[in-house]
């Protein structure tokens, strides 16, 4: 997996963000995902493929719904944490990662970016920010249900330790990581 250098960074919680540099030496700032992000949504999800949609989502999706977009940038932050991924001299939005707290000590991440930009360490450096941001809501593990055919998160859970298990569901798989 391809890896972005950080150049610059705060806590997560600072609104402030990290700044890092993909591989293609684009800049990016990451931060915390705010409320008035949801206009940034629609051109994000042009960006994004039927089948990468399908792939976070768990089903087709052409587009990702207004009503869909409003509960992921207002949302409950004593039991969740979400963070972008900004494009700083354009405002875009390039990638959201999150996590919600399931119970009192799991939580559940789903991590999406842009398809133009798969491969250059976006998704590697939001999955951190939100493990990070499961350990400030005190979790003690985080899980995520992953299409058998997503190789690229199956094979990013893989490098950073989490354990995989069956499910029900014969093409969904549960990649889990214990945090303490």
């Amino acid at each position: 997996m391809t890896q972005a250098a950080e150049i610059g960074s705060a806590s997560s919680g600072d609104d402030q963000g990290r700044r890092l540099v993909l591989a293609d030496r684009r800049e990016v700032v990451l931060r915390a995902l705010r409320p008035e992000d949801d206009r940034l949504y629609p051109e994000f999800d042009s960006y994004v493929t039927d089948e990468d949609r399908r792939l976070r989502f768990l089903v087709a999706l052409r587009e990702i719904p207004q009503s869909q977009i409003f509960r992921l940038t207002h949302f409950d932050r004593r039991h969740a944490r979400a963070y972008a991924a900004i494009a700083p001299q354009t405002g875009q939005l390039l990638g959201v990662g999150r996590v919600h707290q399931l119970s009192s000590d799991e939580g559940e991440y789903a991590v999406l970016v842009r398809s133009d930009l798969k491969g250059l360490g976006l998704g590697n450096a939001l999955m951190d920010m939100v493990l990070e941001g499961a350990r400030e809501l005190g979790l003690r593990s985080v899980l995520g249900l992953i299409l058998r055919e997503n190789v690229n998160m199956i094979a990013l859970c893989r490098e950073l330790g989490f354990t995989f298990s069956m499910t029900s569901e014969a093409n969904l798989v549960e990649a889990r990581l214990r945090l303490d």
